[in-house]
């Protein structure tokens, strides 16, 4: 109950701070737009067709179910002129029949993936038709590098500002050392572990919140496809929340000034979202780099969000998010036991 009390009373204080209201409402949104601007939005992909075989339209449907595509109907000279001019991405000249596919032309300027996967997709459903087969797209594992990225950078970016937004939060205990009402709880019925319990149940809930906005945002103005439940995503970012809160009641316990407080909590939340693969893959860092990545709670975070992506369930995830509520639970443990009255704060 004393948790309580204290959590409503940390909400009502940092709900009358500019800067928290700025963490909290402003900075969801400054994540989306910075994945949007290193990544792009997703754009649809222009497929030029061409000799398309009367009879079979139906292939139009099928790529337009892949939301990827954008198709257009152009002349078979004028196919390879439209590539080059890049007018469209691809071109696909049909034979005349349509059970002759080995003969189907797919132009490009380079052979890349995007090219493979349209002529697989093209094949599979050629063959599917012929052999009277089922015919469907399997969307979750049409989902390109680039949006992949995107969704990943868009997490790992969340993840550096809820540390940042932790660090407003639990500026309200050092500005209770610095008035000297924080020796007061002290004196009242209040068991150690109760006051930083208060400060984490009241960032949790506003945490929460910005995680929220974060997700409403980015799935409905920047339209992010994360590859799984929204739900899902709430969640391993929830668990990465109250690890961060755990860490931000750590570091109390040997910060006293504020500045300085935030100075090293904003170097540790980009630090570790370098290190941890926030920003760009781990296959990318050399060795070392790799290996430091994981004691950073951002590699695991990412690591849970990649499962997702890849269609597993979250309970795939389990031992990601079992590793991220560990580091919570160790640095809450640790912000408890440093939460002690010294020589400064009576």
């Amino acid at each position: 109950m004393n948790s309580i009390l204290i959590a409503i009373n940390v909400i009502r204080r940092l709900l009358r701070e500019i800067t928290s209201l700025g963490f909290i409402f402003l900075f969801p949104v400054i994540a989306a737009i910075l994945a949007t601007l290193m990544f792009g939005s997703p754009k649809s992909i222009e497929v030029g067709v061409a000799n398309l075989p009367q009879q079979d339209y139906g292939l139009i449907n099928f790529l337009e179910e892949d939301d990827r595509y954008s198709l257009h109907f152009i002349k078979e000279k004028n196919v390879e002129e439209s590539v080059n001019n890049n007018e469209v991405r691809y071109g696909i000249v049909f034979p005349d029949t349509i059970d002759d596919t080995d003969k189907i032309k797919l132009v490009s300027k380079k052979n890349d993936e995007e090219a493979i996967k349209l002529k697989a997709t093209i094949d599979s459903y050629l063959t599917a038709v012929i052999s009277g087969g089922s015919i469907g797209i399997d969307k979750s594992v049409n989902k390109t590098n680039d949006e992949v990225m995107q969704s990943q950078t868009a997490i790992g970016m969340m993840s550096m500002f809820i540390i940042m937004f932790i660090g407003t939060g639990m500026q309200l205990l050092l500005e209770d050392k610095r008035l000297k009402t924080f020796m007061r709880s002290f004196c009242a019925p209040l068991k150690q572990y109760e006051l930083a319990l208060g400060h984490l149940l009241a960032n949790l809930f506003l945490g929460m919140i910005q995680i929220g906005i974060f997700l409403t945002i980015s799935t409905t103005i920047f339209k992010f496809d994360y590859g799984t439940s929204i739900i899902n995503v709430f969640i391993i970012l929830l668990i990465f929340l109250i690890t961060a809160i755990g860490l931000g009641i750590g570091m109390i316990g040997f910060i006293n000034d504020s500045g300085k407080y935030n100075l090293i909590l904003t170097t540790i939340a980009v630090s570790l979202s370098f290190i941890g693969g926030a920003f760009f893959p781990l296959e990318y860092m050399n060795n070392l780099l790799k290996k430091m990545a994981n004691l950073t709670p951002q590699k695991w975070l990412i690591d849970a969000f990649v499962h997702l992506a890849d269609g597993n369930s979250i309970f795939y995830a389990y031992t990601e998010l079992a590793v991220l509520l560990l580091f919570g639970l160790v640095f809450f443990t640790f912000g408890v036991k440093s939460l002690k009255l010294t020589s400064t704060d009576l």
